[in-house]
């Protein structure tokens, strides 16, 4: 059951943009929303840990290597797929991948690594949306 905190919180991602569930945000439908921005500086932490390589490239680079490797994620992992996703030709998207595979090392092929990217490219999103609001 949420708490006040969480009730706070709640109420913190809704002004701010990143949730958005009209006049009323119930907790329990935010949970995991709630659950991937609980703790921000650690976030930024295990970015670092899993995404620093990426810091080496252009702001364009990381965006779209970033943009590749949740496509990756959230499909078959076909490069037409993905490509079909990102508006790309499938050459695009497999060179991307073997970019990807060169600055993140063996994390593309550790199940731990893979589920721990994916969760800071979610909360990512989240934070974007909070940016992106006036």
């Amino acid at each position: 059951m949420p708490t006040s905190q969480d009730a706070r919180r709640a109420l913190d991602l809704s002004r701010a943009g990143i949730v958005d569930h009209g006049d009323v945000t119930f907790c329990e439908d935010i949970l995991v929303e709630l659950w991937l921005l609980a703790d921000e500086p650690l976030i930024d932490q295990l970015a670092q840990r899993r995404l620093g390589a990426l810091l080496a490239l252009s702001t364009l680079q990381r965006q779209r290597l970033t943009e590749t490797f949740g496509a990756w994620l959230e499909t078959n992992r076909t490069a037409p797929e993905m490509a079909e996703r990102l508006h790309v030709h499938p050459q695009t998207v497999r060179y991307r991948m073997r970019a990807l595979e060169r600055t993140l090392g063996g994390q593309l092929s550790d199940p731990d690594a893979r589920f721990a990217i994916e969760l800071l490219l979610r909360a990512a999103r989240l934070r974007e949306r909070g940016s992106s609001v006036p």
